[in-house]
């Protein structure tokens, strides 16, 4: 008994030596499991679609992106980022553009020339979860909202019944987003992303949006890659005497810097 004692008592007294040096060691750096993507790009797109606003006639815009290299007011602002631990994720994505150019009404009936003006901004944010996620990619489910900012401008000048009016409407609104989006890599250095989602649903008046992309990836280095692809988004929303009808659609080039 005493011999169980005394071998209890050394045990006891070697655990505590040990705490009281691991009290006086000072602490390992903790570090963080989440992996912060900001991917700054690009986007050649195009326009195609419709405006109008209260009872102005239906304006057309239909725009390469050599036009609209030409009607840009400002330098737009397209930037993307992500924040991942493992099989979650939060994404973003930041469009804003300004556009100005001379469109036409159906058959010039209303007036001659149509100076129209869009500027609009999209704001997204993606809660994910990786149905699949290894070394080899990942495809990920995901969930959340888009704010969409447009302003209108619609001044009807020449000949025409409506020539002289002017007719102007802004309006922001959010819908519900879900889709999907992943990665696959095939080797070291190059991969294939891309990302479907669709939102709307008549939920806060726009009867449908969607967005699809894909894209090749290049990594560089540990901290930045490069990315090319191809983006359409389209947009239908009738609300307020505003109805607006766009397909944006385009290639893009971009940059991925991680931290």
């Amino acid at each position: 008994m005493l011999k169980r004692m005394g071998l209890v008592t050394v045990v006891l007294s070697g655990i505590t030596s040990l705490a009281n040096a691991a009290d006086l060691a000072p602490a390992p750096p903790v570090e963080s499991d989440w992996e912060f993507t900001a991917a700054p790009y690009g986007w050649a797109m195009g326009i195609d679609g419709h405006a109008s606003v209260g009872d102005s006639p239906t304006a057309d815009f239909n725009f390469l992106f050599s036009d609209i290299l030409k009607t840009l007011d400002a330098p737009p602002v397209m930037i993307a980022g992500e924040a991942r631990n493992g099989r979650f994720s939060i994404a973003s994505d930041l469009i804003w553009a300004k556009l100005l150019d001379d469109v036409h009404t159906p058959k010039g009936i209303f007036a001659d020339k149509v100076e129209g003006t869009v500027k609009f901004a999209s704001l997204t944010g993606l809660g994910g979860y990786s149905l699949f996620y290894g070394d080899g990619g990942n495809l990920d489910v995901v969930a959340g909202a888009r704010m969409w900012s447009f302003e209108v401008d619609l001044d009807l000048k020449g000949g025409g019944l409506l020539s002289g009016n002017s007719y102007g409407r802004s309006q922001t609104w959010v819908d519900p987003v879900v889709g999907l989006k992943g990665r696959a890599d095939i080797n070291p250095n190059f991969s294939l992303n891309g990302w479907a989602l669709i939102g709307g649903f008549g939920v806060f008046d726009d009867k449908l949006m969607w967005d699809v992309m894909g894209s090749v990836g290049y990594v560089l280095n540990d901290t930045f890659s490069m990315t090319v692809g191809y983006r359409g988004m389209g947009l239908d929303y009738r609300k307020n005497n505003l109805d607006l009808d766009f397909v944006f659609s385009g290639p893009f080039i971009g940059g991925e810097f991680k931290f």
